[in-house]
């Protein structure tokens, strides 16, 4: 069973992400990110980036398989958002917080922790 299987699929990652972006615009240090972005559009290039390196389907056009492209790829999109080390340890507290509640099993939301925490070098650009 691949990881995106034991998270719940599509539509239970798709139901996290939702959750996640409404945190996100909650959230005073991390909303300035989005204010400007197309919401629909990053939560569908986040459903593909993440489908893609837990091992599920992707439709995914960048071909952002997880491995070195995935750096690439990663570095590429973050590179002008001036990212810290806080800033991206509270990305990743809201994102964990909403796949727990959206009921995704802790060891799956701990391993897609993990991947995602394998490209920090990649997001961060303040250092």
């Amino acid at each position: 069973m691949t990881l995106f299987e034991k998270m719940g699929g599509k539509e239970k990652l798709e139901e996290a992400l939702h959750i996640f972006h409404g945190h996100l615009m909650k959230d005073e240090e991390m909303k300035p990110f989005f204010l400007e972005r197309d919401m629909e559009k990053h939560l569908q290039q986040q459903l593909n980036f993440i489908a893609r390196i837990a091992g599920g389907p992707s439709s995914c056009t960048c071909k952002c398989g997880y491995g070195n492209h995935s750096q690439k790829v990663m570095e590429k999109s973050h590179k002008d958002l001036s990212i810290n080390v806080p800033q991206f340890d509270r990305f990743m507290d809201l994102l964990v917080l909403s796949l727990y509640e959206t009921g995704i099993p802790v060891d799956a939301i701990d391993a897609l922790s993990k991947k995602l925490l394998d490209l920090k070098d990649y997001i961060i650009t303040v250092k």
